[in-house]
């Protein structure tokens, strides 16, 4: 499996500048409401960056193309659903082999009507599915099977939770 996305998934923003060059990402589809590190991989070398955990303030992030006294090799900030991120072209280019992942925290998704999506994880489905089976069963005032029960602990062994 491959380090993250290509850095080219993303929207060069304005021109380069002497520096350094800046990327947006649109992560509206991810629904983010806190990033929690960036980081970057050249895959041409297969270095991986530290992970970055600092936001950068927006004006001071575009400044960074400029300045050449700086010592980030990258740095990013979020507004609203856009992740800008800062590449110093002395080390990361404007290619596809130069691969970016960002961890982040999302909403909790309502599910108010049957055809509400949720993320589960896939490790978590069986017992997902145990969960909502007993619930429909509390629901409607009946006895939750055993085997259901059995299922939901075994689940919950397995995951060590």
């Amino acid at each position: 499996m491959d380090f993250g996305n290509p850095i080219t998934d993303g929207t060069q923003v304005g021109s380069a500048g002497t520096y350094g060059f800046v990327v947006a990402f649109d992560l509206t589809l991810q629904e983010p409401i806190d990033i929690n590190e960036v980081q970057l991989q050249d895959s041409s070398t297969g270095v991986y960056s530290d992970p970055e955990t600092e936001e950068t303030e927006r004006a001071a992030l575009f400044a960074l193309m400029e300045d050449d006294q700086t010592d980030l090799d990258f740095a990013w900030c979020k507004e609203g659903n856009i992740l800008y991120v800062y590449f110093r072209t002395a080390v990361y280019t404007f290619v596809a082999t130069v691969r970016i992942a960002v961890t982040y925290t999302r909403n909790a998704i309502n599910v108010d009507e049957l055809t509400d999506k949720i993320d589960v994880r896939q490790d978590k489905e069986n017992l997902f599915d145990m969960l909502v089976l007993r619930n429909m069963y509390v629901a409607k005032g009946d006895r939750v099977p055993q085997d259901i029960e059995n299922k939901i602990a075994a689940e919950r062994a397995r995951l060590g939770i």
